[in-house]
């Protein structure tokens, strides 16, 4: 008889039904989760969950969720060399126990010893060297939810398998909104970057959510680099460093080298802030193409 109950939802119906339960109900719904597949991370590592910390909102909650679980885990920042100074301040300060995983150069000498074409929104590389290899051997914990974006609804379970390393990943927050992850903050006092409080003049949230300065991603670029304009500058730098070093350097199969359609380092910058090159529709989801 459940079963035929449950046939006459659709997809959609199921997903916003899960999403329209109290907050109460999330919380315990994330913390059996955390609980259930526990054992399963213990088999792959003595250290537990690699939990996946940014620093942001989102995984700020995913450790208090699994602090209050009691289940073992790790938090692993990925240094991306490009997070907002405020972003990595807040994680020193509040967050000193959690590990970095340091690629080792910085991401603009990276790409410009590599002669990569900045990354774009169809190419971002940037997110499989920087971000996608740590914890492939171990259970991850990630702070994903549908509601950030339709993709995200679309792709992620609350147990998903990584396609190519086949390592799982958990998403206890998979169905929690924005209000949500807020309301969980302020009940438990939990602290968070200021970057979230700063407004314009409007009174309009100027950074509702944070991610790497410059991701081509975000349709938030130029008011990332007005409000740090030294990633603005670094960002230029790099782009006419790239421009000059490998212009006219072939490509491994003797074809022409995209850098050389462009007449300047200057050219290719403006180039990579047009806005065709930044998806309006969707915030950045760097830990989602691959999986």
């Amino acid at each position: 008889m459940l079963g035929d109950l449950w046939g006459n939802y659709s997809e959609e119906d199921l997903y916003q039904i899960a999403v329209g339960r109290p907050l109460e109900e999330k919380e315990l719904a994330s913390l059996m989760l955390l609980k259930t597949f526990e054992a399963a991370a213990l088999e792959l590592s003595p250290t537990g969950y690699y939990g996946c910390f940014s620093g942001g909102k989102d995984s700020i909650v995913i450790a208090h969720l699994m602090k209050k679980a009691g289940v073992k885990h790790e938090l692993w920042y990925n240094n991306v060399t490009i997070d907002p100074p405020v972003l990595v301040r807040f994680i020193l300060d509040h967050y000193p126990h959690a590990k970095w995983n340091n690629v080792g150069t910085h991401l603009l000498r990276y790409m410009v010893e590599r002669g990569k074409l900045p990354p774009t929104r169809m190419v971002r590389w940037c997110c499989d060297v920087y971000k996608e290899q740590g914890g492939n051997k171990q259970f991850k914990v990630m702070g994903v939810r549908g509601p950030e974006s339709p993709r995200r609804k679309g792709l992620w379970r609350e147990v998903t398998v990584h396609q190519r390393s086949r390592s799982k990943a958990l998403c206890p927050i998979l169905y929690w909104t924005d209000d949500d992850v807020w309301t969980y903050i302020r009940r438990n006092n939990l602290e968070y970057p200021s970057l979230y409080d700063e407004v314009d003049g409007a009174g309009k949230k100027l950074f509702p959510r944070l991610g790497c300065i410059g991701c081509p991603m975000s349709s938030r670029r130029k008011l990332e680099f007005e409000r740090f304009p030294q990633y603005e500058a670094m960002w230029r730098k790099a782009i006419n460093e790239l421009w000059a070093k490998w212009k006219d350097i072939p490509r491994k199969d003797g074809e022409r080298r995209k850098l050389g359609m462009f007449a300047s380092g200057d050219e290719l910058w403006q180039w990579w802030m047009e806005e065709e090159n930044v998806n309006d529709t969707d915030e950045p989801d760097c830990q989602m193409w691959l999986w």
